[in-house]
């Protein structure tokens, strides 16, 4: 990924607002053809999670944001976004197989530009990722709590 953009950040508060912003700006640029996506690569532990909480925070989105590599797929409501009804969490860490992949049905879920979709280790789904979708790569820093995010679109 060539980066067209990249963020230093320190800490879990400063993650989650970067992302806020970040979100924020994106709905901006998004061409409603399909699903606005969020591709976040990274080691665990490098901030995934907090920036996806970090969007569902501005997004008034209703429940909790945690990591849901045991569920796969979580879906949260977002009843007061005039533009979107639902955010889609979905960790493929666990997800082995092509046959595990299309059992999320997530293909259904992209093409609805109403669905806003935050991806962790999409690696493993990258050829269903459609052109357009914010692809972020999170990366350790030099001390604990700093992290570095890269981003771009995917072409």
């Amino acid at each position: 990924m060539k980066p067209i953009g990249t963020q230093h950040i320190n800490g879990v508060r400063a993650m989650e607002s970067f992302a806020r912003d970040f979100v924020r700006d994106a709905i901006g640029l998004h061409k409603k053809s399909h699903a606005l996506i969020f591709a976040l690569s990274g080691n665990l532990g490098s901030g995934k999670t907090a920036f996806v909480r970090g969007a569902a925070e501005s997004l008034k989105a209703k429940g909790a944001v945690t990591s849901p590599t045991f569920i796969i797929v979580r879906r949260l409501s977002l009843k007061e976004a005039d533009e979107y009804n639902n955010l889609f969490h979905v960790d493929l860490y666990r997800i082995k197989t092509v046959e595990e992949l299309k059992q999320l049905e997530l293909e259904d879920a992209m093409r609805n530009h109403r669905n806003i979709i935050f991806i962790e280790w999409p690696e493993k789904a990258e050829y269903i990722i459609p052109p357009g979708s914010f692809l972020l790569s999170f990366e350790y820093g030099e001390g604990e709590d700093d992290r570095t995010v890269a981003w771009s679109r995917k072409a």
